[in-house]
């Protein structure tokens, strides 16, 4: 594994601008790092790093194409992505206040989808002020099939071998081996399974 600690990155960044422009990275924070595996392709990627102590972890054979966002905001927050994960273009992955997006071995996502683990922005209780839209973990599991524009919302589990049709909008657990579509996404069918045959 290539094991980037933040000491490093300012340097790398500027090695990467000269002989890697397909990776730009932003640190803007201490003690970030990121590494991935063996055979790890990607065409154009965007790192940001906003805050201190967050990891980013790539697996094996992992492919990225096109232009795709790994993004993390504030500290503590860790993404971690299995073996056998590929992303098309225009994947977004979001982890902020401390949370973790764990992806599974073999998932394949498809154009624009969204994985978020915040709003972003605080929504607040007007009697008692209490934060009313925490954020929260998101968990994908082996074999998930994410169709174009799919969003994943905070708080999430999607289990194993799940399919999640074109544009849907999951803001609630999904159990393995479902399809699930719709606004918010809802169960359509049980006891399938899929096959990335490319």
């Amino acid at each position: 594994m290539v094991n980037f600690k933040f000491i490093f990155l300012k340097y790398i960044k500027k090695i990467f601008h000269v002989i890697n422009k397909r990776i730009k990275f932003d640190d803007k924070g201490k003690g970030n790092s990121i590494e991935w595996g063996k055979n790890f392709y990607y065409d154009k990627i965007f790192v940001t790093f906003n805050g201190n102590n967050n990891h980013i972890t790539i697996g094996n054979n992992c492919r990225f194409m096109q232009t795709n966002h790994l993004y993390v905001q504030g500290d503590g927050n860790i993404i971690e992505i299995g073996n056998n994960v590929s992303f098309d273009q225009n994947v977004g992955v979001l982890a902020a206040d401390g949370t973790k997006v764990t992806i599974g071995d073999g998932c394949m996502f498809a154009e624009g989808v969204r994985i978020r683990t915040s709003d972003q922005h605080p929504i607040y209780d007007c009697d008692s002020n209490m934060v009313v839209n925490a954020s929260k973990d998101v968990k994908i599991g082996n074999n998930v099939w994410l169709g174009a524009y799919v969003i994943i919302n905070k708080g999430v589990t999607i289990k194993n071998d799940c399919v999640v049709g074109i544009g849907s909008i999951v803001t609630k657990d999904v159990d393995s081996n479902c399809i699930a579509v719709g606004i918010p996404a809802r169960i359509i069918k049980n006891n399938i399974y899929w096959k990335n045959e490319e």
